[in-house]
C-alpha cells in the first residue's frame, strides 16, 4: 500500500472522529477515533521499527496529555507483543488503543479488540 493510500484509511463507523497529528518535520497524518467522546485513558502500541513509530507515538502521547487525556505509551519488540499489549490494557480497564504502526500491529490490535468493547486509533506509520 502507498504512503498516500495509508494516510487516506478510514475507519468507517457511524460514530467517528477524527483529528489531524502534526509530525515535526513528517508533514501531517490523520488519527482516527471510532467509538465514543468522553474523556479517559488512552493506550498508545508503537511498532519502533515501523517508519517513525516510536518518534510518531512519543509524539501522539505528547498531544493527547495536553490535551487532558491519560496516556499510556508501549511499544512492540516482536511479532504478537501488540495484540498482547492490547489485551493488558484491556484486562487493565483501558478500552481506547491507538496504535502506531503498520498494518500488521493494526491487525494483532484489531484481534485483540474483536468482541469488547474496545476503541480503536490509528497513526498509519508504517513502511
Amino acid at each position: 500500500m502507498a504512503n498516500s493510500s495509508r494516510r487516506r484509511m478510514f475507519l468507517m463507523s457511524l460514530n467517528c472522529q477524527s483529528g489531524v497529528l502534526r509530525r515535526p518535520g513528517m508533514g501531517s497524518a490523520f488519527l482516527f477515533f471510532a467509538g465514543g467522546t468522553a474523556l479517559a485513558n488512552w493506550t498508545i502500541i508503537a511498532h519502533p521499527v515501523a517508519r517513525g513509530g516510536r518518534r510518531v507515538g512519543e509524539h501522539a502521547a505528547l498531544r493527547l496529555r495536553e490535551r487532558g487525556w491519560g496516556v499510556d505509551l508501549v511499544f512492540t519488540a516482536r511479532p504478537g507483543d501488540a495484540e498482547r499489549l492490547a489485551g493488558d490494557a484491556l484486562e487493565a480497564g483501558c478500552r481506547r488503543i491507538a496504535v502506531c504502526g503498520g498494518d500488521g500491529t493494526v491487525h494483532e490490535v484489531v484481534g485483540a479488540l474483536a468482541g469488547t468493547d474496545g476503541v480503536l486509533g490509528v497513526v498509519p506509520c508504517g513502511r
